[in-house]
């Protein structure tokens, strides 16, 4: 009976369109080129089909008579792109998510965990390829997913923009090679009686895997020395809408000192 030959996919669930039809309809085996009557149509073969897909997580499928489908699915969210891989990102969970064409590019900071190539067995300091439907295990992952966590609450959520972090060598054998790097972009008003400025900071934070929570406090405390020093130089300067500065590194990795390069006005 060709009034009940599936002709439409209706998605539903929170995000609307996370995904394109025509990738659900392709997964469940559908084309407008090969009808599928709805009495041959299994739901639960087709919700299967559907988690094959590294970015679904869940999928409900029901079916509408007379001739239509609905997918109700729970989409992955990245939060950071894996940069140890082309065009990969990562969930909070850990697991691995193609980016294009599936989804359009996010602005979001860079992973660098030091991984061995996709699918490879584990390396010296036990870090496994990656692998599309499972969730990274590594100690170096649970400490980035510690760090992000860290990173999303106060006050460290509105002190600065993240725009990497490298904790591939966190537990490096060297011990002297032992670092957690966090490339960071501070963001500052400035107003004079004649114009506002927009003040961008870049900086390099060098910390340990062992004492970076109170490393980072030591940071927020030297963030407003630094600002104040800031402020006093571009007073003497011809104020633009924008200024951007050199970058500064500030190594914090040995105890109660903090080394800062120098970093002159743009």
């Amino acid at each position: 009976m060709p009034q009940y030959n599936i002709t439409r996919v209706i998605q539903t669930g929170l995000i609307k369109e996370g995904l394109k039809t025509q990738y659900l309809a392709e997964l469940m085996n559908l084309s407008c080129d090969r009808p599928f009557n709805i009495f041959q149509f299994d739901p639960k073969e087709a919700e299967a089909k559907l988690k094959t897909s590294p970015w679904i997580k869940e999928a409900k499928v029901k079916i509408v008579k007379p001739d239509a489908i609905s997918v109700d699915y729970t989409m992955r969210q990245p939060i950071v792109w894996l940069a140890d891989y082309e065009n990969t990102a990562l969930d909070a969970e850990g697991f691995l998510l193609p980016m294009t064409p599936f989804v359009t590019p996010k602005k979001m900071p860079a992973l660098f965990l030091g991984l061995p190539p996709f699918n490879h067995e584990a390396d010296g300091e036990k870090r496994p390829g990656g692998q599309w439907h499972m969730s990274l295990d590594c100690k170096h992952m649970r400490l980035a997913q510690r760090m992000l966590v860290l990173l999303q609450k106060p006050p460290l959520h509105k002190a600065f923009y993240l725009v990497s972090l490298d904790v591939s060598r966190a537990f490096s054998p060297n011990y002297g090679k032992r670092e957690i790097v966090l490339k960071i972009e501070d963001v500052m008003k400035v107003k004079t009686a004649t114009s506002t400025a927009q003040l961008f900071f870049p900086r390099i934070l060098r910390l340990n895997a062992e004492n970076y929570l109170e490393q980072l406090d030591n940071y927020l405390a030297l963030q407003e020395k630094i600002k104040s020093d800031y402020r006093r130089q571009v007073q003497m300067t011809d104020l633009q809408n924008e200024i951007h500065f050199v970058s500064r590194t500030i190594d914090f990795r040995i105890p109660q000192l903090a080394f800062i390069d120098d970093d002159p006005l743009p």
